[in-house]
């Protein structure tokens, strides 16, 4: 499942991650706290320069979900040099490691569609 790219402005990573989980789970919800628990202690990866991916599995979700969100100011990172003008965040199923294989080959093309035309989808 893919949902529209948010803004995430001059935010914090973690404030980023927060704001793009919240635009797929209820805000406050113990279930976004549980999702930045699986999500943020693992360093982003960088797929591009100015493009990453946080990710994680969760045994509360049926199917991957691929949320995004985008800042034209960038958003600082330890470790990462460029900062991030498009952040994507996935969370899999902990029992469906193919599902995750997926939904990464679709973040790949996303974050590649964003590195030439300068948006995602």
């Amino acid at each position: 499942m893919t949902r529209p790219s948010i803004s995430v402005g001059k935010m914090s990573a973690e404030e980023a991650v927060r704001r793009i989980l919240e635009s797929q789970f209820p805000p406050a919800s113990d279930k976004i706290s549980r999702l930045m628990e699986k999500v943020l202690p693992l360093d982003p990866v960088e797929l591009t320069p100015g493009v990453v991916l946080f990710h994680g599995h969760c045994d509360e979700l049926e199917t991957a979900v691929i949320l995004s969100g985008t800042s034209r100011d960038g958003v600082a990172l330890p470790g990462i040099k460029k900062k991030a003008h498009a952040l994507f965040v996935l969370v899999s199923p902990e029992d469906k490691p193919a599902q995750h294989l997926h939904a990464l080959t679709k973040v790949a093309y996303m974050a590649r569609e964003f590195q030439r035309h300068g948006h995602i989808g």
